[in-house]
């Protein structure tokens, strides 16, 4: 099979703008959450549909990631508890921080209120309240991140199995499943008069649970993202710039804004955020400059899951206590916006450095030790575009396998072991050969996570 390689591989198995794409992300929803809370929760329609697109970038993302890193020896046990212990520790400290920032706001909150947040289960319920959505809000797309962990070690070796030519009609196929899911919505439950509606928007609350939160309705996003990255791998989005995203996007914003709400959520965008998605590979895989993989685009990309996990709860209580009687200016309230950022930020390094850094190294981290013992196939310097699996590729593998061979006439021939154990250079080069372990360092773990996204 032919393989193609950028012409400045990378030294480490990372995609520095997909991190970067990360922070910007998570920068939209901040600006549409202060939005929303400092006009009490009245939605902004422009932020919004960017914030939808922000969150079904996430789920992309985390498809392309998980897809870019598996490997074929990896335990599905050792994946789920790594995705475990990436996610839930974090979701459980800010949920404990919530509950205790609603008790000191008022009453305790009833079970109701907490216990299916706790458990992510809150989003498959029809009786869930998307303009009301518990303790910590943003917890609702860790629902459907949730499922795509459970799924993903069933569809990956399905996915990589796929033909390099039929790559493309697959991922068409899943731009087809995200239209056609509002498409069944709007025909299966239309709206009706007297039903709570979504804000100032005809659509109702039902309908944009069955769209955006409904974790099987994202699953289509989440596949396209797997694909996306077997694309990469084979080359196929090297000619994909980062413009053509950002073209594709800006041309379909007036779309967007034009059509129901349950429409613009998803389906009309999702194409343009895998054009920004491809491009940014494409430029790290090429080496091409670019701003997303500037240090601080970086940085705050690696902050983004603790600053997307606590900036609701501090901007729902940091208005109380700023602007309790909603009365600041426009430019006061601005300011605050800024105070409030900068906690959110603090309180992302606070996460970042004590909870999740020093699990991610333990045991159950992203060490290779979870994969129960097994010696993982070190990747490709540079993550190069193969049609090999994001194993890497086998032949930094071949000198390792191929060293005990010399050996082998000792167990036949008694007589001929005594000079192949005398022979130190024969010996030596299959105990020191250096290449295999820096590369096992680096590891397909240490690549940015989805978020999720997050």
């Amino acid at each position: 099979m032919k393989t193609s390689h950028p012409s400045h591989p990378l030294k480490t198995s990372q995609l520095p703008s997909l991190t970067g794409l990360r922070g910007l992300a998570a920068m939209t929803v901040f600006a549409q959450h202060a939005s929303s809370v400092w006009n009490g929760g009245d939605e902004n329609a422009t932020l919004l549909r960017i914030a939808f697109s922000a969150a079904s970038f996430f789920f992309l993302l985390s498809g392309f990631l998980f897809s870019w890193s598996w490997r074929p020896d990896r335990s599905t046990r050792g994946f789920w508890r790594g995705r475990a212990t990436k996610i839930l520790p974090l979701h459980l400290v800010t949920l404990v921080f919530g509950v205790l920032l609603a008790v000191a706001a008022g009453p305790l909150p009833p079970v109701r209120a907490w216990l299916p947040n706790a458990l992510l289960v809150q989003t498959w319920s029809p009786g869930f309240d998307i303009l009301d959505p518990g303790i910590n809000g943003v917890s609702w797309s860790l629902c459907c991140e949730a499922l795509f962990y459970l799924l993903f070690p069933l569809l990956a070796r399905p996915v990589h199995r796929i033909a390099p030519r039929l790559l493309p009609a697959c991922a068409g196929a899943c731009v087809a499943a995200v239209a056609l899911i509002p498409l069944l919505v709007v025909t299966v439950r239309p709206a009706v008069a007297g039903q709570a509606t979504f804000g100032p928007f005809p659509d109702t609350t039902h309908q944009m649970w069955l769209v955006y939160s409904f974790p099987p309705a994202r699953l289509p996003e989440f596949v396209l993202g797997m694909l996306l990255a077997r694309m990469a791998r084979e080359g196929l989005g090297r000619g994909v710039r980062g413009w053509h995203g950002a073209a594709a996007y800006a041309a379909l914003y007036p779309l967007a804004i034009a059509v129901p709400l349950v429409w613009s959520a998803v389906a009309v965008m999702v194409v343009p955020l895998a054009l920004v998605l491809l491009g940014a590979v494409a430029a790290d895989l090429r080496g091409d400059r670019s701003p997303l993989r500037h240090p601080v685009a970086v940085r705050l990309g690696e902050l983004s899951f603790g600053l997307y996990m606590c900036h609701l709860l501090v901007l729902e209580h940091g208005c109380r206590v700023l602007d309790c009687a909603r009365t600041a200016s426009t430019a006061v309230r601005a300011a605050d916006t800024v105070v409030l950022l900068a906690v959110s930020l603090g309180l992302a390094w606070l996460l970042h450095t004590c909870v999740e850094r020093p699990l991610l190294r333990g045991p159950h981290g992203t060490a290779p030790p979870r994969d129960g013992g097994k010696k993982p196939t070190p990747p490709t310097s540079g993550v190069p575009v193969t049609g090999e699996p994001v194993t890497g590729a086998p032949a930094a593998t071949q000198p390792a396998v191929a060293q005990p061979a010399v050996a082998q006439p000792a167990a036949g021939q008694p007589a001929v072991a005594q000079p192949a154990v005398a022979q130190p250079a024969v010996a030596q080069p299959a105990v020191e050969e250096p290449p295999p372990a820096p590369v096992q360092r680096t590891g397909t773990d240490t690549m940015p996570q989805g978020r999720i996204g997050r």
